[in-house]
């Protein structure tokens, strides 16, 4: 099939190293990729914050074949997922997983970081210039068909490659009723491929409803949210990684989620599924942080704050007095 993407698609790699009196300069998004579920849910979450984790799975791709994709198979024969949370088999979505800190808060991310997931290698995109419009990477695999008819509902597709998908199962405190998180999407398909047959995509499932949604600018609450893909009007050529541009509603390449839960309600599915969208080319990626419950005064993240209140104790100028975790 004829793919005018391929025909622009730079094979250009470039390399800089910069010293500052002899000095190397120091990474402020630090990227360190893994494979370990656990260990991406526990860099996802707040702790002190009212949520607990008790499961969790890291799942990629099954083999291309009839879709298309790099790698050659049989669809057919391949493992399906049947359901989210579930361990069906599948290829291992190798690089496309990682945790990251932030030191100097490129696009606004909290410094305590957590994760990143890239429908490429997510080691591309700690902080620096952008040095290539067509970053690509991955393993060439094609998502599951059940990830395939999830995915369609935010990019407008039928086919995608180079799926990663984290589940986590937890628990909330009877005093929680509210779970939040800190996003930043961005891709190297904007601008070329927007409005195109290659409309990457996000999407987040609480107990299997998509709960990812920006208000663009101008909106007002109550507005339909749009999806977390590369159609999104408030994408910005924002710089400060390899991604050509960020979803930025009012300018700012940050998103922040609020779902409501049941207080004190247990085994919550928490899904998130990011991919390409009509072939492997051109990397989406996406930061995730904070996950919890942003009203607990826990002081572990920037977003949950000790405040002052009567429970804090003050000096003899009537100063509030301030013990940290």
């Amino acid at each position: 099939m004829f793919n005018s993407k391929k025909l622009i698609q730079s094979s250009a790699v470039s390399c800089a190293i910069a010293f500052i009196l002899g000095t190397p300069v120091v990474s402020a998004i630090e990227i360190t990729s893994t494979l370990d579920s656990d260990a991406l849910a526990n860099a996802l979450i707040i702790p002190g914050s009212g949520v607990t984790i008790t499961s969790s799975g890291l799942f990629g791709g099954v083999e291309a074949g009839d879709y298309g994709g790099d790698n050659g198979g049989d669809y057919g024969g391949a493992p399906q997922f049947s359901s989210f949370n579930v361990d069906v088999g599948g290829f291992d979505p190798v690089g496309q997983a990682g945790i990251f800190t932030n030191n100097s808060g490129v696009y606004g991310l909290p410094s305590s970081g957590g994760v990143v997931f890239s429908s490429g290698n997510v080691s591309d995109y700690e902080d620096g210039t952008n040095d290539s419009d067509s970053n690509s990477g991955g393993n060439g695999y094609a998502a599951s068909e059940e990830q395939n008819t999830i995915l369609s509902e935010i990019t407008g597709q039928t086919q995608h490659f180079d799926p990663v998908q984290l589940d986590i199962t937890f628990d909330v405190d009877e005093n929680v009723s509210v779970i939040s998180f800190i996003a930043a999407f961005g891709s190297e398909e904007y601008p070329n491929f927007v409005g195109s047959g290659f409309i990457d995509g996000f999407g987040m499932f609480l107990n299997g409803v998509n709960v990812a949604g920006a208000l663009p600018t101008g909106g007002e609450a109550g507005d339909p949210l749009l999806p977390i893909n590369i159609n999104h009007p408030d994408f910005a050529p924002i710089t400060g990684t390899e991604l050509n541009g960020m979803i930025a509603p009012n300018g700012i390449p940050l998103m922040r989620f609020d779902i409501p839960v049941t207080p004190g309600s247990t085994g919550n599915t928490f899904s998130l599924l990011l991919a390409d969208a009509g072939d492997s080319g051109y990397d989406s990626t996406i930061f995730l942080s904070s996950f919890g419950n942003f009203d607990t005064e826990s002081g572990n993240s920037e977003f949950t704050p000790i405040l002052p209140d009567p429970s804090n104790p003050t000096n003899e100028d009537g100063a509030f007095v301030f013990t940290l975790p």
